[in-house]
């Protein structure tokens, strides 16, 4: 990711304009499953990610890690951010919304943060995500089987056994 200023206070003067030239979805929240001092299970590991209640997925002693990982996939607006990356869904969700916002930052953990602690932006994307459901678990299917991240045994089947399973 192209490095650029990202403020986590209200008072700073720094901004950086520019929007980041890729608009690619955010593997950072799928591919790190992350600790914190606190003991809290993260599913980013992005520098907003103690401020998104949604990143948080409990109390790692208390929790079976495989079953917490796999669970985080039933969230849909985190599959459209793994997807499409949070500057497009903040596109998206705005535009829904009827919000012509300033981004705080063009950094892609700044964007998610806005778009979560903003209520109607998440509202917005939640409707979105709602109406667009199956398209986006196609994809995210997809995207998982060319990453390797669907074995093999959970192919879908070939059209002689579907034929075979027929007769």
């Amino acid at each position: 990711m192209t490095n650029i200023w990202m403020p986590f206070h209200d008072e700073s003067d720094i901004k950086n304009e520019k929007v980041a030239p890729d608009r690619k979805g955010c593997d950072n929240v799928f591919e790190n499953f992350v600790v914190n001092p606190y003991g809290h299970l993260l599913s980013c590991c992005g520098l907003t990610m103690e401020y998104i209640p949604e990143m948080k997925i409990g109390q790692v002693e208390s929790l079976n890690l495989r079953e917490a990982y796999t669970g985080q996939f039933r969230d849909l607006l985190k599959l459209w951010i793994w997807l499409d990356g949070t500057p497009y869904v903040l596109e998206q969700a705005s535009e829904r919304a009827g919000i012509s916002l300033e981004l705080v930052s063009p950094h892609q953990c700044s964007i998610c943060a806005q778009l979560y602690q903003n209520d109607k932006l998440r509202a917005a994307a939640r409707d979105l995500v709602l109406e667009n459901a199956e398209q986006l678990l196609l994809r995210a299917m997809i995207k998982a089987r060319l990453m390797g991240r669907i074995p093999d045994s959970v192919a879908p089947p070939h059209s002689k056994d579907v034929s075979r399973s027929m007769e």
